[in-house]
């Protein structure tokens, strides 16, 4: 099983998630990026262009929305290219992983859902967690079978 860890880049997240077992992927928040750049850049405009292009779904897209972007800006430009393209650019994320989200809503979404759980011990957290989602993607499949 792999194990995506979505975060927003803080110094500590990044050195810690490199100590963790090789079956995992990391991605970064297209939001924080994008706040990152507005406050450095502070061009509005680039926010549009951001988004085309982290959720462009092929190499094609993605390359004509940075050219918008390097026409804009070229230190905008040069910024999001330094962010290694796997963490932030869904086309280029790995397959292993079968989610395209950038984002940190569903995230939080998924947090709030599992806040009742987090005192439990590890190991029981875990499998309270794995039976809560077996039973939810059994509750889904039923439905599509209607």
């Amino acid at each position: 099983m792999t194990v995506c860890f979505m975060n927003d880049r803080q110094k500590g997240l990044v050195a810690a998630l490199l100590d963790c077992p090789p079956n995992h992927i990391n991605r970064f928040y297209g939001r924080h990026i994008l706040q990152n750049l507005l406050s450095t850049f502070k061009i509005d405009y680039l926010k549009d262009l951001f988004w085309h292009a982290a959720v462009s779904t092929n190499v094609a897209e993605f390359v004509k929305k940075m050219v918008d972007i390097k026409n804009t800006s070229e230190r905008a430009h040069q910024y999001l290219m330094g962010i290694p393209l796997e963490l932030w650019y869904v086309h280029a994320f790995d397959t292993l992983t079968k989610t395209d989200h950038n984002t940190n809503n569903i995230v939080q979404a998924f947090n709030g859902w599992l806040n009742k759980y987090r005192k439990l011990s590890m190991l029981t957290m875990l499998e309270t967690i794995r039976r809560k989602l077996m039973k939810r993607i059994h509750e889904r499949f039923e439905a599509a079978m209607c």
